[in-house]
């Protein structure tokens, strides 16, 4: 494994305003690409420490099944504000992975039944 940035400040920082400090001064692509390397409850921390316009646009750079895991592991009304977030064509892209991900609150993001969902 690659020496990852992330883990060094979770690694090195234990005050969460320093830490979202420290998560600013990375770019973008060094968060999307360093982020699945973390432990899923350590990636849905740097989500929800960034600033919202910026997760987000991390978020959506992420692979369908990452965003997923990382919707099972946030809260619920966090994983609902992401959800809605993406475009239709990304929900739907989203949709058969969010189905099979382990995790309880799937019908409670996709505001819908498990059995109505297609």
């Amino acid at each position: 494994m690659t020496d990852n940035v992330l883990n060094h400040l979770f690694d090195h920082l234990t005050r969460p305003e320093v830490m979202a400090y420290q998560l600013q001064r990375l770019s973008d692509s060094m968060l999307v690409t360093q982020l699945p390397e973390l432990p899923l409850h350590r990636q849905a921390l740097v989500l929800l420490l960034l600033p919202d316009d910026r997760a987000m646009t991390v978020f959506q750079q992420l692979p369908p099944p990452q965003q997923a895991q990382l919707l099972q592991e946030l809260d619920v009304p966090e994983a609902k504000q992401f959800w809605t977030a993406l475009t239709p064509r990304q929900q739907q892209a989203l949709r058969p992975y969010l189905l099979t991900a382990p995790g309880g609150h799937t019908a409670v993001i996709l505001q819908e039944p498990l059995d109505q969902a297609p």
